[in-house]
């Protein structure tokens, strides 16, 4: 009997165990600081527009710089394409509100959707940008090595209008999963402790 116990427990916490190293680790939060966000991509003449005008968002439980980002894409009712790697999330594409064309990796200019993080390129990926009250968070289409432009054009109303519905295939909070996996644990031990 003690072992049949002792599995059982030994399972719970062995889950509990997995999903916490299954969750990447997200930079320390603080709620209230204020962090404005970008998005500058090509117009229809090919010069920088904002596509996301800088907006300041304040920081909530629980968010951090990736869902910031999100949160501006969102609100703007841009399409866009992000994944959660090893290396964090990547954003992948954004849908031109111009155009609806997809603005991904482009391998003849090696353009991609890169972070500037105070005016300067980022040397780590979204998830490893720590908050910081008054951050200028910009997300620009252009090559690696390349600088944020000095002047950036205003989209035409109709070109806003003109823009894709909102969707993400980015893929559900690690949170959410670790809470799933704990919740089975739980419901696990529970049912067998009734079967016993």
């Amino acid at each position: 009997m003690n072992s049949t116990i002792l599995r059982r427990v030994s399972s719970v916490l062995l889950a509990f165990v997995l999903a916490l190293f299954c969750v990447p680790a997200l930079p320390a939060l603080a709620a209230g600081e204020s962090i404005s966000v970008e998005v500058i991509g090509p117009n229809a003449e090919g010069a920088a527009a904002d596509y996301v005008a800088p907006v300041t968002y304040e920081l909530a439980d629980g968010e951090d710089c990736w869902t910031l980002t999100q949160r501006a894409l969102d609100e703007n009712k841009l399409t866009y394409d992000a994944e959660n790697s090893t290396y964090g999330v990547l954003l992948n594409s954004i849908n031109s509100p111009v155009d609806g064309s997809t603005l991904a990796f482009d391998e003849a200019s090696g353009a991609y959707w890169q972070l500037f993080v105070d005016g300067k390129a980022s040397e780590v990926g979204i998830s490893g940008v720590t908050p910081a009250d008054g951050m200028k968070l910009v997300w620009y289409y252009s090559a690696f090595g390349d600088e944020l432009p000095t002047s950036v054009a205003t989209l035409a109303p109709a070109a806003e209008a003109a823009a894709a519905p909102t969707s993400s295939s980015f893929p559900l909070l690690p949170v959410a999963g670790v809470a799933v996996v704990a919740c089975a644990g739980v419901a696990f031990y529970l049912s067998s402790r009734k079967n016993a």
